[in-house]
């Protein structure tokens, strides 16, 4: 990996999350950047197409989906994410590839996972997924600064 593709893999390792809803019991959840293609920050509309992109995407497989926040513990840096079932890693794979990002998460057995996208290496296992959400102010989330976003 080079420095800032090391830097940001760092980052990725201490997610916070916006409470997810219940899992389904023996399946993949995967959690899905919609935000900042390739590791690069980009503006809001840039940002917007993409999601867009992603969730026509899941529409047209048929595959439900909700959105949460990810990002740094203050959320003064997060970005959109998706949610929804998968039936195996390699399909979780190709979405991420799909939405042009870098790494992605997945949660199985109450576990939340990192994955890299770029380099085939073994996930890994960030801990109980409950360490990583908190709820969050809404105002804070809608309104507040967000570093995720080019000016």
């Amino acid at each position: 990996m080079e420095n800032n593709e090391s830097s940001l893999w760092e980052i990725y390792q201490s997610v916070a999350l916006t409470p997810l809803r219940q899992q389904k019991t023996g399946s993949i959840t995967m959690l899905l950047s919609v935000w900042n293609a390739n590791g690069v920050k980009r503006t809001r509309l840039q940002n917007r197409l993409l999601a867009r992109k992603v969730t026509k995407h899941l529409a047209l497989k048929g595959i439900k989906y909700y959105q949460v926040w990810g990002g740094s513990e203050s959320m003064d840096y997060r970005e959109l994410t998706l949610v929804f079932q998968v039936k195996n890693l390699s399909q979780i794979k190709r979405f991420a590839e799909f939405a042009e990002q870098n790494a992605f998460y997945f949660v199985k057995r109450g576990q939340l996972y990192l994955a890299n996208t770029r380099v085939n290496q073994k996930a890994l296992k960030l801990g109980q997924l409950k360490e990583h959400t908190k709820r969050y102010p809404t105002r804070l989330l809608m309104l507040g600064k967000n570093q995720a976003v080019a000016e």
